[in-house]
């Protein structure tokens, strides 16, 4: 067992508990209504769509949601059947991360859009890089050490959060 790469295995399992639990849960869904509410026109048009302030993030949700649907079961092959689960790892982290960090940069209503369309793409990315997360651990450990090593990321999260974890 290469103890860096485990290390590594275990920080991502962690760092991808905190995407899903601040910006998919608690921030981005609140910031977006208010940029748009900024907005002139309240009402994004988008297509044949009416979307009001507060339906967008989910609208964005939804279509992150969907890509995943059609892609994630083909990287899940693609997974299975390469020697290429940390490169694709650490691409997709790398594109969520960098989505994910210009989220930062729109703060006015007019940029709402291209919002919208940096959280799809980090939304995504998260989700295609759990594909090559789970089918990395396996290769990391024997199948007797992967529950003990899996848990860390697990009491790692509880720690940071300020949690008492036996």
């Amino acid at each position: 067992m290469n103890k860096r790469e485990i290390s590594g295995w275990v920080m991502y399992d962690w760092a991808n508990s905190a995407f899903a639990t601040t910006v998919v849960t608690a921030f981005l869904g609140p910031y977006l209504a208010a940029l748009i509410a900024e907005r002139p026109f309240a009402i994004l048009p988008l297509g044949p769509f009416q979307i009001e302030p507060e339906a967008f993030y989910p609208f964005c949700v939804t279509v992150s949601v969907m890509l995943q649907f059609v892609f994630l079961p083909l990287l899940g092959a693609l997974a299975d059947f390469t020697n290429l689960k940390k490169r694709f790892l650490i691409g997709f982290a790398t594109v969520g991360a960098l989505a994910t960090c210009l989220l930062g940069l729109v703060s006015s209503g007019e940029w709402v859009l291209f919002g919208g369309l940096l959280f799809i793409v980090a939304n995504f990315a998260f989700g295609a890089a759990v594909v090559f997360y789970n089918a990395y651990l396996p290769e990391l450990a024997p199948p007797e050490d992967q529950d003990r090593i899996s848990s860390r990321g697990l009491r790692l999260a509880m720690w940071v959060a300020g949690c008492c974890w036996p």
